[in-house]
């Protein structure tokens, strides 16, 4: 047998390529480092974390690089190293594994594994020395190696435990609810729809139980966006008038968009805030929060008539989008993963700055304003530097007209020019420091959520750029991602050339939740044909028919096992996201098969629904649009662009919005039949549970309706 060696230089993810040249003998993932362990009967160390965490770096840096700890790991362990983003359904096992055995999860995630690649023990991160209450590195795989050695059938018997534990909590919190009873489109908005009212007011209910009324946002520190929660706020109070639902979407919306969470010179926001008050973000910057927020902050732009919230939003949205294009997009046009927390070495050291730094680069008048807006510290405000923060980011709906930066006179545009003179300054001195690394790997499921986010960028804002942008995502996926010509099949990540890894379902659902949004822009049939092509594979390849759910990932031989994923985490659940996607196309297309596979899966997850509403909110809002029968606009006639620009400046959640000028250009819609507009006239159409009212000819005729 050839020397066993670090393998891992011959890999695109460039959170394997950092660990390239460490001394670990790190392997590839897959069936050659399995019948490794096997032929040298070791246990598997399966290490997993991503380019831009963190303690990731730490634990590299401690251990990884520690040529005595790497001497021990490779003499009696066979060590894969894994990038969670570029097999999610490894890496949600194993998630599950080290919550079952700590309680709690994250990353780095380390797991030991049998030589048969049943996992037995879990944890995160390990200190080189003793600090933080933990065991070191070097202590817990000196124990491992003893267990191994001298007690193998408590370590098997460990490994049948968890395997047992996995299969019964893959569908716990699953429970088939009927809800043809209580979600019938044909009775939506019905007087004996009670029942249907309590069951989103419990929801609602139960997720104000946990909001934090003063920051914003749920709980209290670390502080994450909870960005389907919150617009799941927004969409609930137009369909059963909930406006505490809506206020906190928007409190937590404007203290995020003041706090330090949103980097206030370049646009953009971090992964989470390390306290109650959104001040001190964890640095790192990654695409699929960017791509959330700004889907929500468009919609949430459109919901709101308070000036100072649009301005603001708006800002949120330009200077996201421009970040966006400036330090996250590929040659190929689509764009990066990651933006790390760390450079040289320090956490946040790239986003920090000198009171003294600041007074040298601006004006007097710059640097007064700044002292006047931002919480600045001689001292520093974090660590003995300061993150950019506004100090008096007290918003509520009580006092936001106090907020003269954002108001539209004449004082505060002055205001708005120095502070952005400012901001430009600082952003042209920061980006001469040494950078943090960029995750430039491609992932097909972040992309396609940016090309939503871009969607409901230009429905809101009307900048043709932001539409453009959606359609060059789509087309270079479609360019780039295919793993054969002949075949529909996706490749999960693109990079140096080359896919890697067959889709995932995230992939497939939220390309075609991107190929929805981008149709009812642009009514062409062939995107509409696109969505039903990947929604039919999707059916095909990973639906269980027999739980109504569907699966993280098609059959893959290397897979611990074949998993649901239901939760909707730090991005949507495949689960959710396919929903929603069913329920629009049955509504175009007139396909009960949909239509039911959708209702099914809601109806398995709703008592959770209202048990955990913050991780199943995504799920929540597709049974708002279940409950609203299935909401569809059709605009026919001369006036037709008009009559769209008007109607997407009102805020209608969960109802599909078509138009033409000729009902020829929808002919290809099973509901668009019949659909015409007198010469010289437009006609507006709503249709709900595949019935639709007499046409009128007015936005303000057509509101009446859908609240009716």
């Amino acid at each position: 047998m050839s020397p066993i060696s670090n393998q891992l230089i011959h890999e695109t993810s460039p959170y394997l390529l950092q660990h390239a040249h460490n001394p670990v003998h790190w392997q590839v993932w897959g069936e050659a480092a399995f019948s490794l362990a096997k032929e040298l009967n070791r246990p598997i160390l399966v290490s997993v974390g991503y380019a831009t965490c963190h303690w990731c770096h730490v634990m590299e840096r401690e251990s990884f690089e520690n040529q005595a700890t790497a001497d021990f790991m490779n003499q009696y362990f066979i060590c894969i190293k894994l990038d969670r983003e570029e097999r999610p359904d490894v890496d949600a096992a194993l998630m599950e594994v080290v919550q079952m055995i700590s309680g709690n999860g994250g990353w780095p995630l380390n797991c030991f594994l049998l030589p048969d690649a049943r996992p037995f023990f879990a944890g995160t991160y390990f200190p080189d020395t003793p600090k933080y209450g933990r065991t070191t590195w070097l202590q817990l795989l000196e124990n491992i190696q003893k267990a191994f050695a001298q007690r193998r059938a408590e370590v098997e018997n460990q490994a049948v435990e968890i395997a047992d534990y996995l299969a019964k909590t893959q569908l716990a919190f699953v429970k088939t609810t009927d809800l043809g009873f209580a979600f019938d489109a044909n009775r939506a908005n019905t007087a004996d729809n009670y029942q249907i009212y309590d069951f989103f007011q419990t929801v609602f209910h139960n997720l104000r139980d946990n909001f934090d009324r003063i920051n914003g946002g749920f709980g209290s520190a670390p502080k994450f966006p909870s960005t389907f929660a919150l617009r799941f706020g927004l969409n609930l109070d137009f369909w059963q008038n909930t406006p505490d639902a809506a206020a906190h979407t928007h409190l937590s919306l404007a203290k995020m968009a003041q706090a330090g969470i949103y980097d206030q010179i370049g646009g953009g926001f971090a992964r989470y805030a390390t306290d109650a008050e959104w001040n001190v973000p964890h640095f790192e910057k990654m695409l699929y929060d960017n791509a959330l927020l700004l889907s929500l902050y468009a919609d949430a732009y459109v919901a709101t008539d308070e000036p100072f919230l649009k301005n603001l939003y708006q800002k949120i949205l330009t200077q996201t989008f421009d970040w966006l294009q400036r330090e996250m997009k590929d040659p190929t046009g689509l764009y990066f993963s990651a933006i790390d927390a760390d450079s040289e070495g320090k956490e946040g050291l790239f986003y920090l700055w000198d009171y003294q730094e600041l007074e040298n680069l601006l004006s007097k008048s710059e640097f007064g304003l700044l002292v006047e807006l931002f919480d600045l510290q001689k001292t520093g405000n974090w660590e003995g530097k300061n993150i950019l923060y506004y100090k008096n980011n007290s918003f509520s709906s009580a006092n936001y007209k106090n907020q003269p930066l954002f108001d539209k006179n004449q004082q505060s545009k002055t205001l708005a020019q120095t502070l952005n003179s400012a901001a430009q300054k600082l952003l042209t001195a920061r980006q001469q420091r040494i950078r943090p690394i960029t995750d430039d790997k491609l992932m097909l499921d972040w992309n396609a959520l940016l090309a939503v986010a871009f969607c409901r960028m230009y429905k809101s804002l009307g900048t043709e750029n932001y539409l453009a942008a959606a359609q060059n995502i789509l087309d270079n996926i479609l360019n780039l991602y295919p793993i054969s010509p002949a075949q529909p099949d996706l490749y999960h990540t693109y990079k140096l050339g080359r896919g890697k890894n067959p889709a995932f379902l995230d992939d497939y659902s939220c390309f075609i939740a991107a190929f929805l949004e981008f149709y009812q822009l642009n009514p062409q049939e062939t995107y509409l044909a696109q969505a039903k092509i990947y929604a039919d594979l999707v059916i095909r390849n990973f639906y269980d028919s027999k739980d109504k759910f569907f699966y993280l990932a098609d059959a893959q031989s290397d897979a611990i096992a074949r998993r649901k994923d239901l939760y909707d985490n730090a991005t949507p659940s495949g689960n959710s996201v396919m929903a929603h996607n069913l329920l629009i196309l049955s509504a175009l297309l007139n396909d009960a098969d949909y239509y039911q596979k959708a209702a099914d899966l809601l109806g398995a997850v709703a008592d959770t629904i209202k048990k955990f509403p913050q991780s199943f909110a995504h799920y929540a809002d597709a049974l708002l649009t279940l409950r609203a029968g299935l909401p569809l606009i059709i605009v026919v006639g001369q006036n037709y662009r008009a009559i769209l620009t008007e109607l997407r400046g009102c805020f209608l959640p969960n109802c599909i919005i078509l138009g033409a000028d000729k009902p020829k250009n929808l002919s290809h819609l099973p509901v668009a039949e019949g659909k015409i507009a007198p010469e010289g006239k437009t006609f507006l159409y709503f249709c709900r549970a595949q019935s639709c009212a007499a046409p009128v000819e007015t936005v303000v005729e057509l509101l009446l309706l859908i609240k009716s």
